[in-house]
């Protein structure tokens, strides 16, 4: 729509302009503030308002399977597994974990992976550490995310990134064109 009002020259100039000024500030601003606006609340709000993996970032509801959120935040996992070509022994860094859905569940699952999750939030690192004592899965941590690993996940499952080197680095890796991405619910 705006390249027919100006023009698609016109219309490169005006981002340019856009990018240049917006540049030199700060990626985020209020940062604190919008930690404790989204993150600092209690783990008991999240326990009585999501499903069992206290998954918020998506689930995976597919037709003729069943409907109920637990077993749609299962397939999820499963699936964010299976793309990331997650395998027992693996170093994971979860950044962005939540309230520790994928850590805890990929913990569950393959008993020699040592994953890290990280948050900037005390509360989820606290359900977190606490949950994996709980179920015997304290093999990794929760932490800033510094470190080597083999694999790195983003937001819970929800972006996968593939295998990291010394630095950290990775190549975003898509799922096949012939296989719709799964919906998200943020």
């Amino acid at each position: 729509m705006w390249s027919r009002i100006i023009g698609g020259a016109a219309l490169l100039v005006v981002i340019a302009a856009v990018v240049w000024a917006l540049w030199p500030r700060p990626i985020a601003v209020e940062t604190e503030a919008a930690n404790a606006q989204h993150y600092e609340w209690p783990a008991e709000l999240f326990v009585r308002a999501l499903g069992p993996r206290l998954k918020y970032s998506c689930a995976w509801f597919e037709p003729g399977a069943s409907a109920e959120l637990a077993a749609a935040e299962e397939r999820m996992l499963a699936l964010t597994c299976e793309r990331a070509g997650i395998q027992d022994g693996m170093r994971i860094l979860d950044l962005g974990c939540g309230w520790g859905s994928f850590s805890l569940w990929v913990a569950e699952r393959y008993p020699n992976a040592h994953v890290l999750a990280v948050s900037n939030s005390r509360p989820q690192r606290n359900f977190i550490e606490a949950r994996a004592r709980q179920l015997g899965t304290h093999r990794g941590g929760v932490g800033d995310g510094s470190g080597r690993a083999d694999r790195r996940i983003g937001g819970g499952g929800r972006l996968v990134v593939g295998t990291a080197g010394p630095q950290g680095e990775g190549a975003h890796q898509r799922p096949p064109e012939d296989e719709p991405d799964p919906p998200t619910s943020s």
